[in-house]
């Protein structure tokens, strides 16, 4: 495949040739030349440039009498509506182009290019007529296989996999997606296929099933979009993305942060939700330079990107003590996301405002968020795991506060996240649990076991004030959690392993080298262990590690 570099001088090459026979006005094919322009234009991540020179080509189409002149107009059509559907707004209407596409190709004999229209059309109706996009996928894949065209079906199959999944047509969306993997083929049209298969087979995955296999799922696409040359488009930069969401589930933190770190001050398309999911990670840790990254990210134009920075904004809030600023915003931000159809993120918004509710005694309040949560979960794409798991955890945060029990309901939220494979809402529901454990007098091996855990967890994340909280809560109840959650250690485990490297004397290169890390991150942890030890200096604090008894003679 093209490289970005070589298609932008095939674009450049082709537009040159338009402009030259335009001067000369000679009988060559001009048309061929706009829709290879066009192609060109959208490989290279212009698709408003597509869409001009496409519709360029269909004025020439319609005055040309060129013997496949239908074919052209109809072809021309189809590929402005594709193009269209790439931009966010703004320009000609995907649907416009595609309807017109769709009347003329109905008096050509069937072919691949009547499958290519209904698809597109589908497409372009997706989101504002969804049963007639149905109807019309359903058309695309038998015509598709009548003219033994399956990579056409495929691309059918996966819009049918959305609207799947919205309950839309009645169909198994992750069947659909993997039929469509399958069909796919090879070259570059099979290429952007199975990207978008991929893309959303990694979001399916967040939602129904595992963190894992979404990620197993966005790692193929990313390696596919960098192969095939795609990484520009929509999709090869959302996989980018979901592959962050999915570091995030697993607890790979320090991954995503490091990422985050090197582009999301970068003027790219995906430096902002980079940024977003840095701030995410920040709020749970404690970071003092949350605020920093919420302030920046503040200054973007992007209704996504101020919705998440909502939410942070929220749980710093919570975190401060701050009920009232939460109970007050609450119903604002639940307006602003009921707006923008983020259903995923109001099941957020009510597990946050809950706790607020619950811990300023406001009845009247947790009977709403609940009323609000069995509501939300109705929705086709919150009946998997990861919805269940938000819902949980909504009626665990109302559960003291009605008298109901709160053990059992964070244990579901914990049993919730273990299945889904979200180490985070995993530890933090045993954090949880064990302080509803000690509410009702439970001492026993089990809690101290459950307590510990949540501690090694935390820690395992860099939630040190997590990892405080529970030894807090422990010491004030005077149970003991024994040496393997001793708060006599103020290092993560990742930090304790950069320590040991750094007492044998490794460099920060070669301390990146044996854990997988970058230089700048292994100096960032050998930074934080200098802060957290009080010391100036490496062998200080090697020598300090040595007395507290971190590290062996």
């Amino acid at each position: 495949s093209l490289g970005l570099e070589n298609i932008e001088d095939l674009k450049a090459d082709l537009e040159q040739a338009l402009a030259i026979l335009d001067r000369l006005g000679t009988g060559a094919d001009r048309f061929e030349l706009l829709m290879a322009a066009a192609a060109a234009a959208f490989a290279s991540g212009q698709p408003r440039r597509a869409v001009t020179l496409t519709q360029e080509a269909i004025a020439e189409a319609d005055r040309s009498e060129h013997p496949d002149q239908a074919s052209r107009a109809v072809s021309a059509r189809e590929r402005a509506s594709h193009y269209a559907i790439e931009l966010d707004s703004g320009g000609s209407s995907p649907v416009d182009f595609a309807s017109e596409a769709a009347r003329l190709v109905a008096e050509l004999p069937e072919s691949a290019l009547t499958a290519r229209v209904l698809a597109t059309r589908a497409r372009a109706l997706l989101w504002v007529e969804s049963a007639k996009a149905g109807e019309l996928l359903e058309q695309a894949v038998a015509v598709a296989d009548r003219v033994g065209s399956p990579h056409l079906a495929a691309d059918a199959l996966i819009s049918r996999a959305l609207l799947a999944r919205r309950g839309v047509v009645a169909d198994d969306g992750a069947r659909l997606l993997e039929e469509a993997l399958l069909r796919a083929g090879e070259g570059t049209v099979g290429s952007a296929i199975r990207l978008r298969a991929l893309r959303f087979s990694a979001t399916l995955h967040l939602d129904d099933t595992t963190a894992d296999l979404a990620l197993a799922a966005a790692d193929e696409g990313v390696r596919l979009a960098r192969d095939s040359g795609l990484t520009w488009t929509s999709y090869g930069i959302e996989l980018h993305l979901l592959r962050g969401w999915a570091l995030m589930g697993l607890g790979r933190w320090d991954e995503v942060v490091e990422r985050a770190n090197r582009i999301m001050y970068e003027p790219s398309p995906s430096a902002s939700i980079l940024g977003i999911q840095a701030l995410a990670i920040q709020v749970a840790r404690g970071d003092e330079g949350a605020q920093t990254t919420l302030t920046r990210l503040r200054s973007m134009n992007d209704a996504y990107v101020q919705s998440q920075v909502d939410l942070d904004e929220l749980r710093l809030a919570l975190a401060a003590g701050r009920l009232e600023e939460v109970r007050g915003a609450g119903p604002r931000v639940a307006e602003q996301l009921r707006a923008l159809g983020m259903t995923t993120e109001e099941l957020h918004l009510l597990a946050i405002v809950t706790e607020a509710y619950a811990r300023s005694d406001d009845q009247e309040g947790l009977r709403t968020s609940l009323t609000r949560a069995a509501e939300l979960v109705l929705t086709p794409s919150l009946r998997g795991n990861y919805g269940q798991l938000l819902h949980a955890r909504v009626r665990a945060e109302a559960s003291a506060a009605l008298g109901q029990d709160a053990v059992a309901a964070w244990a579901e939220v914990a049993r919730l996240a273990d299945a889904s494979g979200r180490v985070p809402d995993h530890v933090h529901a045993m954090a949880r649990e064990f302080e509803a454990r000690l509410e009702r007098g439970d001492r026993s091996e089990a809690t101290q076991a459950l307590a510990s855990a949540a501690v090694s967890g935390a820690r395992a994340l860099g939630q040190e004030f997590l990892a405080e909280r529970v030894l807090g809560i422990a010491q004030r109840s005077r149970l003991s959690l024994g040496s393997g959650a001793s708060a006599d250690s103020p290092l993560t485990p990742r930090e304790q392993e950069v320590l040991e490297l750094a007492a044998q004397g490794a460099t920060n290169g070669e301390i990146g080298k044996a854990l997988f890390i970058t230089t700048k991150t292994a100096s960032v942890h050998v930074s934080h262990i200098l802060a957290k030890l009080g010391a100036s200096s490496r062998t200080q604090a090697v020598a300090l590690a040595r007395r507290r008894g971190l590290l062996s003679d």
